[in-house]
């Protein structure tokens, strides 16, 4: 099922972000931001996003503080290297890879 075809306004999707839960609160904005039906669902998807952004940034913040200064140093270079290889790859290849079935 498509992103935009979810019904935004089913009990089943207003239960995802109310237990502080950063991937259903990204799942809402991406949802939002996909949906796009009217000036107001981007306000939604960014207010979520800004929502997920600081649960992350919390929860980013309660781990680094119990990690030693090389793990945060291999963390970050490992996330660098991720970050630069997926920069790397043009989105519509991720979308839609040489292998895959078309059928």
């Amino acid at each position: 099922m498509a992103l935009a075809t979810i019904k935004l306004h089913s009990p089943s999707v207003k239960k995802l972000p109310s237990r502080a839960c950063s991937p259903a609160q990204l799942v809402l904005a991406q949802l939002y931001a996909a949906r796009r039906a009217g000036p107001k669902d981007l306000v939604q998807a960014y207010m979520w996003f800004l929502i997920a952004g600081e649960q992350i940034t919390q929860a980013k913040n309660h781990l680094n503080q119990s990690m030693t200064m090389e793990q945060l140093l291999e963390a970050e270079q490992r996330a660098a290297e991720w970050i630069r290889k997926m920069r790397k790859i043009p989105p519509s290849s991720i979308e839609n890879p040489p292998n895959a079935s078309t059928a």
